[in-house]
């Protein structure tokens, strides 16, 4: 009997061990397995899970963490590099979602904090890790990652309703044409772009959902035009102090127009533009170059409420090997970066105003 003492004790070490792998990575709703023989699901995924109901991803590495995150990337991979929301939030945009006037993006506790640092907020919208296993044989573990076809669908087509309501009030009333009003237009675009990322994921998840749900819903460049037209309704009269070629003002007129707004000499207008310029030169360094820097400063107002809709500067330098030469290289540097950088600053801001 003493010699099979070893043996025996080697089986109830090893069922010991067993049984403690299969506690510590057993989790919510998920099924967890040691051993040498794999599941069918690591070969065939739609074995276990049909293809027509899940999308359904295996990952493999050495811990289980990084196993489960493969097995998630795969599945946000069928997703693209959507951009639900480009650039910075607008105020207006977070208290809206804060409010439930538009989707908010949520993703599933369950999944590891690897996963949640690793992949795209919106592209973990019904995924869920359904099974792991490790492979003792060659220390690896496998897990496999789910998304529910039906269940997700649901979920973002109530967010793209919610979102395609918030659309429909904001587009309601559109006069008179103010810069209220365009902002409201402008916001109604944000939020169409939100949806344009969740309609992609439809897409991907049941097509023909996504199909119909996409004719009913308005895009971002459909309202963008809308924004332009109502724009040229909007007249903004511009003037800046020691431009005295107009390059200066040329420039925001420029911009403003290429926006929709009509920019007017009327200087009754409802909106203006006023600002500065200043240039002061510099004198030649042992390379003898002249430079000659630009301090641009603007605000857009509403005359008859007072209130401040922009308040924007840009400074620079430029310069060259002849005085003159080096205002003029200045002003033109000036002049580009305000065609360059304004439109956005200006529809920044337009973001951020209080609803009126």
């Amino acid at each position: 009997m003493k010699r099979f003492l070893p043996v025996c004790f080697t089986c109830v070490t090893a069922v010991f061990v067993l049984s403690f792998f299969a506690c510590a990575t057993t989790g919510k709703n998920v099924s967890a397995s040691v051993g040498a023989s794999a599941p069918k699901w690591i070969e065939l995924p739609s074995a276990v899970y049909a293809y027509s109901d899940y999308i359904a991803q295996v990952g493999t590495a050495v811990d289980k963490d990084s196993a489960e995150l493969a097995a998630v990337q795969k599945i946000a991979a069928l997703f693209g590099q959507t951009i639900v929301s480009g650039g910075t939030a607008s105020k207006r945009m977070e208290q809206a979602q804060k409010n439930g006037e538009v989707a908010t993006v949520t993703s599933s506790s369950d999944l590891n904090q690897k996963i949640r640092q690793s992949v795209q907020q919106e592209n973990l919208i019904g995924i869920r890790i359904a099974e792991t296993w490790f492979d003792t044989a060659h220390n690896t573990w496998y897990a496999l990652a789910v998304l529910n076809r039906e269940e997700t669908a649901h979920i973002y087509v109530t967010m793209v309703d919610k979102n395609n309501a918030a659309i429909k009030k904001l587009c309601a009333t559109l006069r008179p044409a103010t810069i209220y009003t365009y902002a409201n237009i402008t916001f109604a675009k944000d939020i169409a772009e939100q949806n344009k990322g969740y309609l992609d994921r439809l897409f991907v998840i049941q097509p023909e959902t996504g199909r119909k749900k996409a004719e009913e819903t308005r895009t971002p460049e459909e309202l963008t035009l809308q924004a332009h037209k109502l724009a040229t309704e909007i007249p903004v009269y511009v003037q800046i102090e020691n431009d005295k070629d107009k390059r200066i003002a040329t420039a925001f007129e420029k911009t403003l127009s290429e926006l929709g707004f009509n920019s007017t000499v009327a200087k009754d207008a409802p909106y203006t533009l006023t600002g500065s310029l200043l240039l002061t030169h510099t004198a030649p360094a042992a390379k003898d170059v002249f430079y000659a820097e630009y301090l641009v400063q603007c605000n857009v107002r509403e005359v008859s409420s007072k209130q401040n809709v922009c308040t924007w500067s840009l400074s620079g330098r430029d310069g060259s090997k002849a005085s003159e030469n080096a205002e003029n290289r200045a002003l033109a540097t000036a002049a580009r970066k305000i065609e360059e950088q304004f439109a956005a600053a200006l529809q920044q801001s337009v973001k951020n105003l209080p609803q009126e």
